[in-house]
């Protein structure tokens, strides 16, 4: 113990009952100091803030030097092992999320290929790298990749590859333009660069009385939890699809915190919706609000007097449309009966986005990205967390019946 202490600081080693104990701050320890980084990283990646997110990364994945604890058998130890190359492939594989949306799909297909090589039933970096070649205009060695993963997993699971891939590899094959590198939605920035706050009515960039609603309920103290659903919420409504709003359809049964994560990926997401953000309860548990009087809602909230609301559904969804066709607007729909409801709501405008909550998935909401939210496993507190590949999927999703986040 003693040669140990001339080794180390004095005051590292703690005699307590029984022992000693090395008591090391958090940050000198590399595995807290890797979780720091990528919990840091992966708030950078929901801010849209790619060039922070892509450093932290790579900061957190420089800290491995091989296998976790290799060389000790003890129980436990395997245990934390396996727990640990986990949470590293899972930083792995997110690095590479921030890679692609910031459009280095060339850079990251070496990567990615030893990668899938190293890893070859893991769905999700064989569907980053079936994008990326495909961005790289390789579209044959991307639908190779999709061969390859199907005869992988049916030799050694005697399975087929999960329905996102194969909608991927769908979209591959008829060039979908929702595959290209997205428009991406960015906070208006000054002179120095960082985002400036929401401009108020009238303030230069508005028309002089325009209304910039936010009608947001309080966020929630602390969130825990729903890291990848909250990210995949994020993607959805910071990625445009070419000349449509972003919509993004959540749906789950009663109780399982619906309304609580869109509200809360609305405030993180507020300040890139310049034109402001309206929330509107459509209360479809209690009694349902029809499309007309939740048009007149959302117009009067967008500054039209209420006697200027025109008197029939047809023309109020018309008005609405010729509103939000140029603004950049968040609309909050809570609570939705189904997609005949929403529909008329969807503002017009290609930067406007739309989160919509209900308890069944309005299937038939054109060009919506679904998100199917269940029980939260009180085992883990971020139990979803292998599941960044959000946005892959639902680019190869826009028109499927659900999205819903799954282990790979």
């Amino acid at each position: 113990m003693s040669k140990l202490r001339e080794a180390l600081l004095p005051e590292v080693i703690v005699t307590v009952p029984g022992g000693y104990r090395l008591d090391l701050p958090r940050e000198s320890v590399d595995v807290h100091r890797f979780t720091q980084l990528t919990r840091q990283a992966r708030a950078a990646h929901r801010r849209g803030d790619l060039a922070a997110a892509d450093r932290l990364y790579h900061q957190a994945l420089g800290l491995w030097r091989g296998d976790a604890l290799a060389g000790m058998t003890d129980a436990w130890a395997q245990a934390e092992s396996a727990r640990l190359e986990t949470e590293h492939l899972a930083a792995v594989e997110e690095h590479v999320d921030v890679r692609l949306a910031a459009g280095q799909h060339h850079e990251v297909v070496s990567a990615l290929t030893a990668h899938v090589e190293a890893h070859p039933l893991r769905e999700r970096p064989r569907a980053q790298l079936m994008l990326a070649l495909y961005r790289a205009s390789r579209t044959s060695e991307a639908l190779e990749v999709y061969r390859e993963t199907r005869r992988a997993l049916s030799d050694e699971l005697g399975i087929e590859p999960g329905p996102a891939l194969r909608r991927l590899h769908q979209a591959v094959l008829h060039r979908d333009p929702a595959l290209d590198l997205p428009r991406r939605r960015v906070p208006p920035a000054g002179p120095a660069g960082p985002a400036l706050p929401r401009p108020a009515a009238g303030a230069p960039g508005h028309p002089p009385g325009r209304v910039v609603p936010a009608e947001l309920p309080p966020d929630v103290r602390t969130f825990i939890g729903r890291t990848a659903e909250a990210a995949c919420l994020r993607d959805t409504l910071t990625f445009a699809q070419p000349g449509l709003p972003a919509v993004a359809a959540v749906h789950g049964p009663r109780g399982v915190g619906k309304s609580t994560l869109a509200i809360h990926v609305a405030h993180a997401v507020a300040d890139l919706f310049t034109d402001g953000v309206i929330y509107v309860d459509l209360r479809a548990t209690t009694r349902s609000v029809g499309p007309y009087e939740v048009l007149c809602r959302l117009l009067r909230s967008l500054g039209l007097d209420g006697a200027a609301v025109p008197p029939a559904l047809e023309e109020a969804a018309a008005r609405y449309r010729s509103l939000t066709s140029a603004r950049n607007l968040l609309v909050v729909l809570d609570n939705a009966l189904d997609a005949d409801q929403v529909r008329p709501l969807i503002p017009a405008g290609t930067r406007c986005a739309v989160i919509v909550t209900s308890r069944r998935m309005p299937a038939t909401l054109d060009s919506a990205s679904h998100l199917r939210l269940t029980a939260l496993d009180t085992g883990t507190r971020e139990p979803a967390r292998d599941t960044g590949w959000c946005v892959v999927k639902r680019l190869a999703c826009r028109h499927a019946d659900i999205l819903t986040p799954q282990r790979v």
